[in-house]
C-alpha cells in the first residue's frame, strides 16, 4: 500500500494517525481503518460538558441581565414591580432544566416582577412564557397552525407541555429556525 492512501482527498481534511496494516485482506484494512476513524467521530463527555456549560452561561448573563434592569420598582416608569426573588430563583432552574439543544429564548422581565421568556422561530410563529415567584407557568403560542395557551405549575422539570411545544417549533432543523429574534 502506498502513502497517498492514507491522505483524504480534499484539502484541510485529517489523517488519522499511523498507517494502514501491510498486508492481509480487504476486510482486514477496512477494520483497521474504521477502528482509526471511530476514535474521532465518538462524543467526547468533555467537549459536551464544556458546550453545556457555555450555554448556561449565557443564559444565566441573559438572565441577571433582565434582573438588574428589573431591580427596582417602577423600572419601566410605569409602576412595573422589580422582579422577586422567587422568580429570579425560578426562572434560573426553568434555564438549568432547559434543554441545551433548544435555542437560548429571549429574556425579559415583566411588570408583575415575573421573568419571561420567548422564542421566535420564524416571523409568524412565537412561543412565550412567563415564570412567577410562586411557581406557576403561563405560557401563549401562535403560529399559523396554531394557537395555544395555559398556566402550569413549575416544580423539579420543564413542565412537558412546555418542552413539547419548543421541540415542534423547531422540529424543521433548518438554520434559520434556531434563531431567536433579538
Amino acid at each position: 500500500m502506498n502513502e497517498q492512501s492514507n491522505i483524504l482527498p480534499f484539502p484541510g481534511s485529517y489523517s488519522p494517525p499511523g498507517p494502514l496494516p501491510q498486508g492481509g485482506n480487504a476486510q482486514d484494512l477496512a477494520s483497521a481503518r474504521y477502528d482509526q476513524l471511530r476514535m474521532f467521530s465518538a462524543p467526547n463527555p468533555r467537549l459536551l460538558a464544556s458546550a453545556r456549560q457555555a450555554v448556561l452561561q449565557r443564559r444565566r448573563l441573559a438572565l441577571q441581565s433582565a434582573c438588574e434592569e428589573a431591580s427596582q420598582d417602577n423600572w419601566d416608569g410605569y409602576g412595573a414591580l422589580a422582579v422577586c426573588t422567587g422568580a429570579r430563583e425560578r426562572a434560573q432552574r426553568f434555564l438549568d432544566l432547559l434543554p441545551t439543544d433548544l435555542p437560548d429564548p429571549q429574556v425579559a422581565a415583566h411588570p408583575d416582577g415575573a421573568i419571561g421568556f420567548e422564542w421566535h422561530p420564524s416571523r409568524d410563529t412565537t412561543f412565550s412564557l412567563s415564570v412567577s415567584g410562586k411557581g406557576d407557568v403561563a405560557y401563549a403560542g401562535v403560529s399559523p397552525e396554531e394557537k395555544t395557551f395555559g398556566t402550569l405549575v413549575f416544580d423539579a422539570s420543564v413542565p412537558r407541555a412546555v418542552l413539547d411545544r419548543l421541540r415542534n417549533l423547531y422540529a424543521t432543523g433548518s438554520p434559520s429556525s434556531y434563531t431567536a429574534r433579538g
